[in-house]
């Protein structure tokens, strides 16, 4: 669908506006919009799918996490380069753990907290980090994480959460977010995104 809701836009604000936007009035028209807007994980998935090592895969996630800066629009918001080359160099000097992850929750356990204190990177960077680098290992989110305030008061609106609950598996969403095609790390980033829309949704009784 056609939504001209801008969520093809580089930047990480949702694109729908706080009052809603009435052409996506169904979850299920949002996952699509977002979906079909959002081709970069299919894209890269290939892309990491076949590098030929692990450390590839951490210098090309690490260039990921430079070319964020094209979408922000203050100079104050850019991840400083000494950030980024800390970034790097972390997650080089981490190869041998990160290569005997045997599932993304450990790869992801392992990357977050190298990232953590580094200014201008998130959670949600870290998060997809993480992702690209298992994308060469085969290794794909199952679960939902919890990891910060859009992500959580995006989940929140689809179930109740309790406090401390650090991440959801897929079968806890409502019953099209189980669907098996629909891979958790685009629920994420759908959840991370579009948290304008998803509580428009839920004040109008249209989220299930």
């Amino acid at each position: 669908m056609d939504c001209k809701s801008g969520c093809c836009s580089t930047g990480r604000i949702c694109p729908c506006p706080e009052q809603g936007n009435p052409e996506i009035d169904s979850l299920e028209k949002l996952i699509n919009c977002y979906w079909q807007s959002q081709q970069h994980y299919e894209v890269e998935k290939a892309w990491y799918g076949e590098l030929s090592s692990l450390d590839q895969a951490v210098r090309e996630a690490a260039l990921a996490l430079a070319d964020e800066n094209a979408g922000l629009d203050h100079v104050p918001d850019r991840i400083a380069l000494t950030e980024l080359a800390t970034a790097k160099q972390r997650l080089l000097d981490a190869l041998a753990p990160l290569r005997d992850a045997d599932d993304f929750d450990a790869l992801y356990a392992l990357v977050r907290p190298l990232l953590a204190d580094l200014d201008g990177i998130d959670a949600e960077l870290a998060y997809a980090t993480a992702v690209r680098i298992g994308m060469q290992a085969g290794l794909e989110p199952q679960r939902i994480y919890l990891h910060d305030a859009q992500v959580r008061g995006s989940a929140a609106c689809l179930v109740e959460l309790e406090d401390g609950l650090a991440s959801l598996e897929k079968r806890q969403l409502p019953g099209l977010l189980q669907h098996p095609d629909l891979p958790a790390a685009v629920i994420q980033g759908c959840l991370a995104l579009c948290g304008n829309q998803v509580r428009w949704l839920r004040q109008n009784g249209t989220l299930t």
